[in-house]
């Protein structure tokens, strides 16, 4: 039985239909859990590049799911032929955005010192893996398929098979790469700072897992020799874009929940007239670091420790009550700020 959607079977259309319902839901949460809420200013580029991916997808599964349950993909040519456009336009973009994002962090991983992009050589290999995908993303639209089948009016859409095997080709690299690039220094133990390491091992779980979804379903693509139905194509691609979307979210859960330590101090005796310091904002590694040194400055206030590095702000100020309050932060993307050394203290209160 059909449904007149090209669905040969009533539980098949229920099926397609509820992955687009729950892709859309799940990515909408995706993109407002990372729209920044305020300072958009100083909100780092990373940040507005995942935004982007998870806006990228919502839009692909909104314009294809109007095209296969709305218009419907047998109405005419053009609205075959919109369909395999917007698997080379929305889902080629969305993988160009998702591989942007895990070469900055193999930087992270890599770098050391916050070395800046163009003088890191992982960073340039890995930016010039990605300008490839232009020369890829000509074959895709040089070798696309589309057409109504006249024997049974259904719409197909595809790739020919260089095309297909061009972009499954590209497909294996990439994964292989930036696979490689997580796990040799995970493996060689190069890193010294812990935060870095979760990074890596956290990416490296995230990559492998979008970058294997996506090898399948380009394997599918090119055994089907651009002879899959118009629909089947679509919703390959949309679980494909569902599963890169739950693993860059996971991902960057972290990043999302940086902790702000602000940390507050309640002088006994205001009498001098001098207030206390507005709080330090500080990233989760250097916690330590910081209740260290206001520590060391009210013992050096009590004359009980010699002079620290730092230059005591609380300095003829009469004994204080430290009182470090965490809150989570959704705006600070610090990951680049990774030395202890990085800390400033104030200048003057």
């Amino acid at each position: 039985m059909t449904t007149g959607l090209a669905f040969p079977s009533v539980g098949l259309q229920t099926l397609v239909c509820l992955v687009y319902f729950f892709g859309i839901t799940i990515i909408s949460h995706c993109v407002s859990r990372r729209i920044p809420r305020d300072n958009y200013r100083h909100t780092p580029w990373i940040r507005w590049l995942i935004l982007s991916v998870f806006v990228d997808s919502w839009l692909f599964l909104f314009i294809s799911g109007l095209l296969i349950f709305g218009i419907g993909m047998e109405t005419s040519s053009s609205v075959c032929m919109t369909g395999i456009f917007l698997c080379i336009v929305f889902y080629a973009s969305t993988k160009v955005l998702l591989y942007v994002y895990l070469i900055e962090k193999v930087r992270v991983v890599w770098a050391r010192h916050n070395t800046p992009r163009l003088q890191s050589p992982i960073y340039m290999i890995g930016l010039l893996t990605i300008i490839l995908y232009g020369g890829v993303g000509i074959t895709l639209v040089i070798g696309r398929i589309h057409y109504l089948n006249p024997s049974d009016g259904f719409c197909y859409i595809g790739l020919k098979f260089y095309a297909s095997l061009t972009l499954l080709s590209y497909d294996l690299y990439i994964t292989l790469f930036l696979t490689g690039l997580f796990l040799w220094p995970l493996l060689h133990g190069k890193f010294m700072n812990p935060r870095i390491y979760g990074v890596a091992r956290r990416t490296l779980v995230s990559a492998m897992v979008a970058l294997t979804m996506s090898t399948a379903n380009l394997a599918v693509l090119t055994a089907w020799h651009g002879k899959e139905r118009g629909w089947m194509c679509l919703v390959c691609c949309t679980t494909d874009i569902i599963f890169n979307a739950l693993a860059l979210f996971w991902v960057t859960r972290e990043d999302h929940e940086d902790v702000v330590t602000t940390a507050s101090v309640n002088a006994a005796n205001t009498s001098n007239g001098r207030n206390p310091p507005r709080g330090l904002s500080i990233s989760d590694g250097h916690t330590q670091v910081m209740m260290k040194a206001l520590k060391a400055d009210a013992k050096e206030d009590d004359h009980e420790a010699p002079t620290t590095g730092f230059r005591n702000p609380f300095r003829s100020v009469p004994p204080v009550q430290v009182m470090v309050t965490t809150v989570r932060e959704g705006d600070d993307y610090a990951y680049e700020t990774e030395d202890a050394e990085s800390v400033k203290r104030p200048e003057n209160v």
